[in-house]
């Protein structure tokens, strides 16, 4: 089999580029990820990036060629800045019509397409298959219609998108379930298995430091119960809340924090959003990472929270609330759960919690996902990915004997 380069299409930029672009880091981190294991196996990575230029001053960005590792490169469009008005709107149709054409030129009949899949350009997917019937894997991190409420035009249209699907790569095992009814090739991958090196100790304060990274989101309510839990902890224990959120929610966070250490023995600090080493070196010096939200949202039957991962992968014992996603997950053994969405079911989870590294089980992971790539035939690939998210891993393949 002939070895052909394979692009990867998505929003993406690296941390230390000084352009500020539409993407999220820890999809970006997920994509790099992938990109990388894939070129350990000898083949050469293109990521082509769909991102927007998000500066606020007008100016033009000609495209840009980088060399991310050995075997990845990345290639980001031509775009320019200022958000408001008319160029706004034209940016964001610009890079839409460039991806149709993109598809149309160089996706045929004999190529893969995998997409990560997105209200925001399904109807561009679903014409430039019919146009040019490619291979259509479509890569599933949750279904929006149960994480947002939607019309019933906008969850036909999205069960639409699976159903004109070839493939799926899933997040989770029971999305297989879920979606996949006609048992079409599917391949499960919670997320980014790279264990971190240690790069700081832990805090040696004579307490133990959980910390709650992640979104501020009121509707899925990690941060709020994380907060809550503080009450009933004694004082040899510290809580961090580290994540985003728009300003509103933010200064609501932070006076759910003051009430709470009024009235505390425990200590519990906002410790705002940090990115990068930062962030690792901020994490790795945590005892216990808590993955907490309702658990009655439907969303909890398809979305793997992937921050356990990034807890694991760090050395830190986790704590989440015992949902459905996570009762087949490999990784079920290494967790703590808690059962009532309320602080004083967390805090009783967090006292009882074992503190223990769990590198080893993240570096398995890391290596069965190699072995399944290496065991793996890959033809022309093309991944393509929203904002917010990131296609996972690669197919149009066949094992091989």
């Amino acid at each position: 089999m002939s070895q052909r380069s394979i692009k990867y299409i998505s929003f993406f930029d690296t941390q230390d580029s000084v352009i500020k672009r539409n993407y999220v880091t820890s999809a970006a981190n997920k994509l790099e990820y992938i990109a990388k294991a894939i070129a350990s196996t000898g083949r050469q990575v293109e990521i082509v990036s769909m991102s927007q230029v998000q500066e606020k001053n007008f100016k033009i960005y000609p495209p840009e060629e980088r060399q991310i590792s050995e075997g990845v490169t990345l290639k980001l469009p031509f775009s320019w800045g200022g958000e408001k008005g008319l160029l706004g709107k034209i940016k964001i149709i610009w890079h839409l019509v460039n991806l149709f054409f993109y598809l149309l030129f160089y996706c045929g009949k004999k190529d893969t397409v995998v997409v990560y899949h997105s209200l925001g350009y399904f109807d561009i997917i679903r014409w430039a298959k019919k146009i040019c019937n490619f291979r259509l894997v479509l890569e599933v991190e949750e279904i929006y219609s149960d994480v947002s409420r939607m019309s019933d035009y906008w969850r036909n249209l999205e069960f639409k998108m699976f159903d004109i699907a070839d493939a799926f790569i899933l997040s989770n095992d029971l999305l297989d379930e879920m979606i996949n009814k006609q048992h079409k090739p599917s391949v499960v991958i919670y997320g980014t298995y790279q264990v971190e090196s240690k790069h700081v100790e832990k805090f040696n304060d004579g307490k133990i430091h959980a910390i709650y990274a992640g979104t501020f989101d009121p509707n899925k309510g990690g941060a709020q119960i994380a907060i809550s839990a503080v009450e009933y902890l004694p004082e040899d224990y510290h809580i961090h809340i580290c994540g985003f959120g728009g300003e509103e929610v933010t200064n609501q966070i932070k006076n759910q924090i003051d009430k709470m250490q009024s009235k505390s023995k425990a200590f519990i600090t906002f410790d705002g959003l940090k990115k990068g080493s930062e962030f690792i070196e901020f994490l790795q010096k945590c005892h216990i990472g808590l993955s907490t939200q309702k658990p009655e949202g439907e969303y909890n039957d398809t979305s793997f929270p992937s921050k356990i991962l990034t807890y694991m992968a760090n050395g830190l014992s986790v704590v989440s609330i015992r949902i459905p996603v996570l009762r087949k997950a490999a990784i079920v053994d290494a967790l703590s759960f808690y059962d009532t969405p309320d602080g004083k079911s967390l805090s009783e989870a967090i006292i009882k919690a074992s503190l223990s590294d769990n590198r080893e089980i993240v570096k398995r992971l890391d290596n069965q996902f190699k072995k399944q790539i290496n065991s793996i035939e890959i033809g022309d690939i093309y991944l393509i990915s929203d904002n917010n998210h990131i296609a996972m891993i690669i197919y149009r393949c066949r094992l091989r004997t």
